[in-house]
């Protein structure tokens, strides 16, 4: 473990585990700093070209978050899942 990083498993969400499946999850997604993106969301702006450098790199960090939160969400689901719900999290 010489980068820091521990190995973890993504819990699998199944027809039984909801309560303790988000439970986990919200503690992963906090773990990852990406929960805050999921939970409020961000602003997409109209058009980047008159939004300043700094904000330029903060919607670059908030986009990276909200695909990572994504990837983690989708992990956790099995195929069939995934297929159910897979479109409504493109909504948020």
């Amino acid at each position: 473990m010489a980068s820091g990083i521990f190995p973890f498993q993504v819990p699998v969400l199944n027809q039984s585990n909801y309560d303790k499946w988000s439970i986990k999850m919200e503690a992963l997604l906090r773990l990852q700093d990406t929960w805050k993106i999921k939970k409020k969301g961000y602003k997409e702006p109209k058009d980047e070209v008159f939004i300043s450098q700094a904000q330029k790199y903060t919607l670059k960090d908030s986009r990276k978050r909200d695909k990572k939160a994504f990837f983690t969400i989708y992990k956790a689901l099995d195929d069939d899942g995934f297929e159910k719900i897979s479109n409504c999290l493109l909504m948020f």
